[in-house]
């Protein structure tokens, strides 16, 4: 089955709804995240870092170690996550605009 987390706006949203509102709550254990090529390598920084951050509970509702989202108050043990990355190519997109989105993404993925 393909499940896609369709509520966020960027990319940090995007890992931390999948495995708030996916993984945490089904047990879920394997992730393939896919995306454009020239998108693959922040994607892969950044779910790494939100699937490899320890669950926290806080007042009985889940969240993300370090994200800001809640305040801790307990660490959960979890089965380590299986990530895969899948990236398709940049189709439709001028060379451009593929240059252009690449050099963004590479400046963007040293802050994560």
């Amino acid at each position: 089955r393909v499940f896609a987390e369709t509520t966020s706006f960027d990319t940090i949203s995007n890992a931390y709804f999948a495995r708030t509102g996916f993984t945490d709550v089904t047990g879920w254990r394997k992730i393939l995240v896919v995306t454009n090529e020239f998108h693959v390598g922040r994607s892969k920084a950044i779910f790494d870092w939100i699937f490899h951050a320890p669950a926290t509970t806080t007042n009985g509702s889940s969240s993300i170690e370090g994200t800001g989202a809640a305040e801790k108050t307990t660490t959960t043990a979890t089965t380590p996550y299986e990530m895969y990355y899948l990236s398709c190519n940049n189709v439709g997109l001028s060379t451009e605009a593929i240059q252009s989105r690449t050099s963004h993404e590479k400046r963007g993925e040293v802050n994560v």
